[in-house]
């Protein structure tokens, strides 16, 4: 997402709290700014750095005066989350085994062969087309690594989930903004312990 008011990008992987900080902003009065979607090659949500570019028409000299911030999370809280969430998606009880011994089988074809990874991954290229009807990826993006979404040389600040749920003041010093308190994440913590296997 970006906000001309402000001057800062902020680069959202699913399952990083994109929809809680969105809020944050709203409730703290930030406006941001809304993406025109006539083109609808792809998704506007979990874009790249580059993707941003693309659709908003900015180059690396407009971005010299913004700030650029990503939020991270425990890898395996996300896979936790990206499951639980994929599976709501694909409307079938996959375990959880299926979808990561999936994920390692075919994420060699991330993120540059994406129609063969829903070939794979998904049985073909119709969820893709369906999940692209609805602005979604379809859960593609949850593969992505997080790395991923800095695809341009450019400063790219990163602040770890965990840590703002307990104290958003560094993103508001970054930011120059006084910004609400991140709602606290939900107790999953007991599920996602009873996952992790060796």
């Amino acid at each position: 997402m970006v906000c001309f008011d402000h001057k800062f990008i902020y680069l959202q992987p699913p399952k990083t709290a994109s929809k809680s900080l969105n809020n944050c902003f709203k409730q703290s009065g930030i406006n941001i700014s809304k993406l025109n979607r006539n083109n609808k090659e792809f998704p506007h949500l979990h874009l790249t750095l580059k993707e941003l570019m693309s659709v908003y028409d900015l180059d690396k000299d407009t971005l010299k005066d913004f700030k650029i911030f990503q939020i991270t999370r425990n890898p395996y809280n996300r896979f936790f989350s990206s499951y639980y969430h994929q599976i709501k998606l694909l409307n079938e009880n996959k375990s959880i085994n299926y979808i990561l011994n999936n994920a390692i089988k075919f994420k060699k074809l991330l993120p540059n062969n994406i129609d063969e990874f829903y070939i794979k991954f998904y049985g073909g290229l119709e969820y893709k087309i369906k999940s692209f009807e609805r602005n979604n990826w379809g859960g593609l993006r949850f593969y992505f690594e997080q790395n991923w979404w800095v695809d341009e040389e450019l400063d790219v600040i990163d602040f770890k989930l965990e840590d703002l749920a307990e104290d958003i003041s560094p993103l508001s010093n970054y930011l120059g903004i006084k910004l609400k308190s991140l709602p606290k994440p939900k107790k999953k913590m007991n599920i996602y312990d009873s996952l992790l296997g060796d």
